[in-house]
Formats: C-alpha cells, sequence, structure tokens
C-alpha cells in the first residue's frame, strides 16, 4: 500500500497575498506524471476535495490543492471580497509555486464549478499547464449567476449592498470585477477557449440546475482552440459529492483521463475506503485548529 505523505505549504499572489497550499504524495510516485493542481469550486476549501486528491496520490500523482485568497478556507482575505479576478490570481500562484517545488515545467489543472471558467483563462496565458479537466464547469457566468442569485445582475446601475450564497454575505464586488474584467459573458468564455491549445476535458452534470448544458457544448465547439472533450455524468447535480455513486464514477473516469494526459499503461485502482476516511478526519482536524489559530491571532 502506497504511503502518503501530506503537507502544509503557503505561496504568495504577485500583489503579495498569502495563499495556503497543501501537497499529498507517495512513495510510488509516478516520477514521469505531470503533477495535479486541484481547483476547488465556490466557498468550497481544500479539504472538501480529499477523495479527489487520495485517488490522485493512489494512482502515482503528486497533488496540490489550495485555498483561493478572498475566499473560504486557509488563504489570505474573506469571501466578503471574492472576485473572479483574484480566483484567477490564486491559481496562477498554485500552479506557479507546483511547478517550483516539484521540479516539473508544466501541470494539469483538475477544476471544478466556477474555478473551471478561471482554470480556462489561465490556460490561455500560461504555458505551464499542460491540460485542464474540470467538473460541471461554468461557462456563463452571467447565465450561473442569474441562477444562483435569482437575479441577472449584469446590466444593474445599481448593486444591492451584498449577495448571498450558502448563508455566506458576498460584496457587490464581485459583480463589479465581473463587469469591468469582462467575465459576463459566453462569448468572453469562447474567445479565451479559442486561444487554449492544451487539451480540455469536462464532466457535464446530467441534472445541475446552475450550468446549461448547451453553453457548454457551444463553448467547447466554438471555442475549438485545441483537442476537446465532453464527457457526461448522468444523473448528476452541480455538487458532485451529493451523490456518492455519481462521485465514484467522476472520479474513476478522470483518473482514466489523467492516465491517458500521462501516457500511462494500465487500468487506475481505487484507494481503500479506510484510507480515505483516515485522510478525511485529518484533514478537517488541521482545517479546524489552523482556522481557530487564525481567527485567534486575529482577535
Amino acid at each position: 500500500m502506497n504511503q502518503m505523505m501530506f503537507n502544509s505549504h503557503e505561496t504568495h499572489t504577485g500583489d503579495g497575498r498569502r495563499v495556503a497550499v497543501w501537497t499529498l504524495s507517495s512513495d510510488q510516485h509516478n516520477k514521469h506524471s505531470l503533477p495535479i493542481v486541484i481547483g476547488s469550486g465556490f466557498a468550497r476549501r481544500m479539504h472538501h476535495f480529499t477523495s479527489l486528491a487520495t485517488y490522485g496520490v493512489h494512482n502515482g500523482f503528486f497533488v496540490s490543492r489550495y485555498d483561493p485568497v478572498n475566499h473560504v478556507g486557509l488563504s489570505d482575505g474573506d469571501i466578503w471580497d471574492f472576485t473572479l479576478s483574484d480566483s484567477l490570481e490564486s491559481l496562477r500562484a498554485a500552479v506557479d509555486w507546483t511547478c517550483r517545488y516539484t521540479g516539473s515545467d508544466k501541470v494539469i489543472v483538475v477544476a471544478t464549478s466556477l474555478t473551471a471558467r478561471v482554470a480556462y483563462e489561465l490556460a490561455a496565458q500560461s504555458p505551464r499547464i499542460e491540460a485542464v479537466i474540470t467538473a460541471v464547469g461554468v461557462t456563463n457566468i452571467r447565465d450561473t449567476f442569474s441562477k444562483v442569485f435569482k437575479e441577472d445582475y449584469s446590466s444593474f446601475a445599481e448593486l444591492p449592498d451584498h449577495l448571498e450564497f450558502e448563508g455566506r454575505k458576498i460584496g457587490p464586488g464581485v459583480i463589479q470585477d465581473a463587469q469591468e474584467h469582462e467575465w459576463w459573458s459566453l462569448e468572453r468564455c469562447i474567445d479565451t477557449l479559442k486561444q487554449v491549445r492544451q487539451p480540455l476535458i469536462n464532466f457535464i452534470g446530467s441534472d445541475d440546475p446552475w450550468v446549461n448544458s448547451d453553453d457548454i457544448h457551444k463553448a467547447f465547439s466554438a471555442g475549438d482552440g485545441g483537442p476537446r472533450k465532453l464527457l457526461t455524468l448522468e444523473r448528476a447535480p452541480h455538487d458532485l459529492g451529493r451523490n456518492a455513486a455519481v462521485a465514484q464514477t467522476f472520479l474513476t473516469y478522470l483518473m482514466e483521463e489523467l492516465f491517458a494526459l500521462n501516457q500511462i499503461e494500465g487500468t487506475p485502482s481505487v484507494p481503500p475506503f479506510e484510507v480515505i476516511t483516515q485522510q478525511a478526519l485529518l484533514e478537517r482536524r488541521i482545517q479546524r485548529k489552523t482556522t481557530r489559530e487564525t481567527e485567534s491571532s486575529a482577535a
């Protein structure tokens, strides 16, 4: 059985904000495979992706995760100040750090939900991204935001004092940033994808209420700057973790795609349930302990 090694690190965005990074690796690391950088979805922390990281390490990959700045989690800032532009800089910092730490020239980014849109943008800019694999990836920010926040704020002259998501308050800066930096439209996403020469693979949830599959098909077809693949997860909601069978299917298919991208022969294996459980308990304890220490020092 692989001996997993977990470590906490930190790096910084270009303007100096601290980005918390977790790494997971094993003594059976495949030296020929590219490192994986996991970008979690909106309002999700690193420990929410324990299973994905464990699957990756169990199959020979080096895996790093990070919490974006101005978000939930262990990095600088609060989700009140969240913007997609800050999310982009956080992913950039995590990718650059992972390359420096591992000595690899390139990484594969695995991103979910809103972070998928950010990953597409960085792939168009950074030569360090070899490929991007996304799940329930957002291509039309305007449409998804309208569904999540129950209002289309893209053309509002006066914005509300705050937005709410899962009981968390987000300031109007997320809307202002989307307007100023043209994150809103499907057309802007298509223009970005046309510049991406790397392989892009996206898993679509058949029962996803927040992402329109027609938008994804249009974006990947019109934005065919390089190899593109769309895969459908049947009965999959936006939060894949809500359906254990769907989540396991996704993880299995994801490993197969990673094997193919790295030209690894063989069939991916499933880590023992107790290994995933033990890692999840460890990471949740670290999350709680670090959060308490940060809150105590701030007070």
